[in-house]
């Protein structure tokens, strides 16, 4: 059975950054610089998968730590992880890794006392540089010694706009089935979340029917819901005024529903499943 192209480690493997030269260069630059830099950015934007192309741009020139605080145990020694992600290393060697890169995610889950040990280990030379990686470095709570070895260094990830989000969907599936105009509204729905996008894109390629197949059932039923709920006054997808038809919101140029009691129907149904109307 063929991979899903949506999961993370096949969009690593493929995929090339977008839009996001100017950052890419400077966390280059900040990882050989001997120095602390934070990396921020809101849910979804893509941190992680940055980190994952740093390396990769890295790998060959510098030892490399990644460590997702996330899932470590608050009360593990980040020492015997930085040695975990180096067995062969101190089985060689039997010394922690000197000159190494150290990259926290999720810094805000690592507790106080494993940040105090990354400034030690900083201090002592045995990590060259470390980059942190959460939503604000503002609200980050970080050690204050921590924090003064950060200083200004921070890099900030945007949301990408409609074109760039259209273009990474084109390199991740591999063969774009969805128009850019179906893809934007995707990621609106997703409150320009592409990491929620990404999730979405990955259950529909799931399905049994088509992608774009998938799409149309997927968007059907997110209207549904919010028009149904009168969350919206417009259409979502073509921006038509909606018609209440008994207390049902509806597009009468992109829903299919029942004119009698206003519930979505199928385009081949010859009856109305609610209310039993018959179609002519």
């Amino acid at each position: 059975m063929a991979k899903n192209p949506y999961e993370f480690e096949s969009i690593i493997r493929k995929t090339s950054l977008v839009n996001r030269d100017e950052e890419l260069k400077e966390a280059i630059y900040y990882s050989k610089a001997s120095c602390v830099f934070f990396l921020e950015g809101p849910i979804g934007v893509g941190k992680t998968y940055f980190a994952h192309k740093l390396i990769e741009e890295l790998r060959k020139q510098t030892r490399i730590i990644f460590v997702d605080a996330k899932n470590h145990n608050k009360s593990k020694d980040i020492e015997k992880t930085i040695l975990e992600s180096n067995k062969f290393f101190s089985k060689m060697t039997h010394k922690k890794p000197r000159r190494a890169l150290l990259i926290i995610d999720n810094i805000s889950s690592l507790s106080k006392k494993n940040q105090q040990r990354i400034k030690y280990y900083f201090d002592q030379d045995y990590l060259g540089s470390v980059m942190l990686i959460g939503e604000s470095y503002e609200e980050t709570k970080l050690i204050e010694s921590l924090r003064h070895r950060t200083g200004s260094r921070t890099i900030s990830l945007t949301p990408h706009g409609e074109q760039t989000v259209y273009e990474v969907y084109k390199q991740v599936s591999n063969g774009a089935q969805l128009s850019q105009y179906e893809i934007t509204r995707m990621y609106e729905d997703n409150e320009r979340n592409l990491k929620k996008l990404i999730g979405e894109l990955g259950f529909l390629h799931s399905q049994k029917t088509s992608e774009h197949q998938a799409y149309l059932d997927y968007s059907r039923e997110f209207v549904h819901v919010n028009h149904t709920q009168k969350k919206v006054d417009y259409c979502l997808r073509c921006n038509s005024k909606l018609e209440n038809i008994k207390e049902n919101y509806r597009c009468p140029r992109c829903d299919t529903y029942c004119m009698a009691c206003g519930k979505i129907v199928g385009v081949e149904d010859d009856q109305c499943p609610a209310c039993l109307a018959i179609f002519k």
